[in-house]
């Protein structure tokens, strides 16, 4: 990217002055980039050597190794990483920027820039359900598009849903990767209630476990006032630690909202969701089919309606994304 490429000519889009401008600007950044990945690489691997080579005191974890051994190279390794990576999605902005210069160009470069940049900070999140739905939200988008033949979204190239998968593989590999290792013990847990409970996976596996067992002996729930002291009561009972020392909620709405208010708040979100799909989909509005399964997904693994912010967003999300009942002119399209 940084040096593969000719760039365009010195006024040949822009004013001669802005291309020159941009012109510079780009090789800057393509040496920033290339330097920023070396000293990354060269910072890890002095590490690594120096991590084999030299004795260390006894850690109680990799963390409070690196915090004690090894912070100033693994702060310099991340940062100069995370410097040549948003480089080379700046140098990929840039090129479409000087190579088409037209309106639709602008935006197309933005939203290139935009989407990378929101996949690596995805990845970043070190979230197991956040990087899920946007990998599924990612190629469903594609099918949706000619499954409906809604024409007022612009659909992706195929190389810009592979950039941003690429992207969102890489950054989630390098900070969610022992997030994903954890969910063997969520496996053991589903396998025997007797298997430890130490982890987010395989808390989720007991908590739904006590939520469903509360949801069984009251059909019409314990209320929104007793939903957290009956599971703590359930999670002492069982010896799940991990769980009533962070007071955990049930992380499933349908589980949440079926101890709160029993099966009829099971049956009421249900509806809400229901609602929301068939909507879109006899519109054919493939954004709210998008939404409308990615709250179906995060509400399988997160109580989304339990906190201000999971509300305020879910409901400005659907009105954003639905309040228009009535199909646009082909023409305006």
């Amino acid at each position: 990217l940084s040096f593969g490429y000719v760039l365009p000519r010195e006024g040949e889009v822009f004013s001669p002055r802005t291309q020159g401008a941009l012109i510079r600007v780009y090789r800057v950044l393509s040496i920033w980039a290339y330097v920023s990945l070396v000293v990354a690489i060269v910072d890890a691997s002095v590490a690594i050597n120096s991590l084999a080579e030299n004795a260390h005191a006894p850690a109680v974890s990799v963390a409070d190794l690196i915090a004690s051994e090894y912070q100033l190279p693994w702060v310099a390794m991340n940062v100069n990483f995370l410097f040549g990576l948003c480089s080379v999605f700046v140098l990929v902005a840039l090129r479409a920027l000087m190579t088409w210069g037209s309106d639709e160009a602008r935006m197309a470069a933005g939203s290139c820039a935009a989407a990378l940049l929101f996949a690596l900070s995805i990845g970043l999140l070190a979230s197991k359900a956040g990087t899920l739905v946007a990998l599924f939200a990612a190629l469903a988008e594609r099918v949706l598009v000619r499954m409906t033949g809604d024409v007022s979204v612009l659909e992706r190239s195929a190389k810009m849903t592979l950039a941003f998968l690429f992207v969102l593989g890489l950054s989630a590999w390098f900070a969610a990767r022992p997030r994903f290792q954890e969910m063997k013990t969520a496996a053991a847990v589903m396998q025997s209630a007797d298997a430890p409970v130490a982890s987010s996976s395989s808390g989720r596996v007991a908590v739904w476990r006590s939520s469903a067992e509360l949801l069984w002996h009251n059909p019409f729930g314990v209320g929104t006032g007793d939903v957290t002291d009956e599971l703590v009561r359930i999670y002492r009972r069982d010896g799940v630690g991990y769980a009533e020392d962070r007071k955990l909620n049930s992380h499933n709405q349908w589980l949440q909202a079926g101890v709160a208010f029993g099966w009829p708040g099971v049956l009421v979100f249900s509806l809400i969701l229901w609602l929301w799909l068939a909507g879109s989909w006899r519109k054919r509005n493939v954004l709210g089919l998008l939404c409308g399964m990615v709250v179906l997904m995060h509400a399988s693994v997160e109580s989304v309606l339990e906190a201000q912010r999971g509300v305020v967003f879910i409901l400005w999300m659907w009105v954003s994304v639905c309040a228009d009942v009535t199909p646009a002119p082909e023409g305006q399209r």
